[in-house]
């Protein structure tokens, strides 16, 4: 039995990420698959904060964050029944948010401010945005192209887009994630 459920990710074989909560209220990840559910939590994760699984690719490894018995929150890759933990160095708290065909891995990590980052072939490349805070790369496609949100100084959350080698970043106004339902591209910056 379940108190909540939710998907975050769908891949081109119809297979979803995301996690439910129990009724004991501990959270597991799991992958739908045309039907049927794998349940998954990551080895010693924490008695309520558990497992959340957010992103899935067409191979099936799957990304998300996990809450460990000393409370403290990492991301995660499941690969072929393997967890691999992620943490950007320094990382006090992780989010791992989407994964590509290619491996290449975003999400956000926490220091004394917010980060974004792109984990590829093992080496982290911090994400901030120009004159912003609290970037967070929700997505990554198979080109390489990286959609997120991000506020500016006075609390106002932006969109963004860039492509993974490009310096360039548009900004897109908007109420919330980086949807493009309505935005409209304020400026293009280089970072």
């Amino acid at each position: 039995n379940t108190i909540n459920t939710q998907a975050g990710q769908i891949n081109n074989r119809e297979q979803v990420a995301g996690f439910f909560r129990d009724t004991n209220r501990k959270r597991h990840g799991f992958v739908w698959d045309k039907g049927s559910f794998q349940i998954f939590n990551v080895p010693n994760d924490h008695v309520t904060g558990g497992t959340l699984g957010w992103g899935i690719n067409n191979k099936g490894d799957v990304v998300g964050s996990f809450i460990d018995s000393s409370v403290n929150r990492h991301g995660f890759l499941l690969r072929k029944g393997v967890f691999t933990v992620i943490d950007p160095p320094g990382s006090l708290d992780t989010l791992a948010w989407s994964i590509n065909d290619d491996g290449v891995i975003v999400g956000q990590y926490f220091t004394d401010a917010v980060h974004g980052f792109i984990l590829k072939d093992g080496v982290y490349t911090t994400l901030d945005i120009p004159n912003g805070l609290n970037a967070s790369p929700n997505t990554i496609n198979n080109e390489g192209y990286i959609a997120g949100s991000y506020d500016d100084p006075t609390g106002a959350t932006h969109g963004f887009i860039t492509k993974m080698g490009s310096l360039d970043v548009e900004t897109r106004r908007g109420n919330g994630r980086a949807s493009g339902i309505g935005a409209t591209i304020i400026k293009r910056e280089r970072f």
